[in-house]
């Protein structure tokens, strides 16, 4: 699957609007079309409690049972993972960040 990439006047890059939703059985992250919403790819994370995307959309985070996982949305590589959280979890990723260099607080 080829990606569209759309250059706005600034010469940022975009590419394209994406949803993730937590299903009972795995993570199926969406492309939103027109009419229309296509999945992308599908990751094997069953029950999944929480999904954030970053400021720049470059991150996902995922809250799966005990375990906070950061996803790369181009690769969708595992980037890091928390694990051992036993309480409930909130995600935030702070306002005001470089798309290379974003934090997780």
């Amino acid at each position: 699957m080829k990606k569209m990439l759309i250059i706005n006047e600034n010469c940022s890059i975009f590419l394209a609007l994406f949803a993730a939703i937590g299903l009972i059985d795995k993570l199926r992250y969406m492309i939103i079309l027109l009419d229309d919403m296509k999945a992308y790819t599908t990751l094997p994370l069953p029950g999944c409690t929480l999904l954030s995307f970053s400021n720049s959309g470059h991150f996902l985070a995922v809250v799966h049972k005990s375990n906070i996982l950061i996803y790369d949305t181009i690769s969708f590589n595992a980037v890091w993972t928390f694990k051992g959280h036993s309480g409930k979890v909130k995600i935030h990723f702070t306002p005001k960040m470089a798309l290379e260099n974003e934090n997780l607080i």
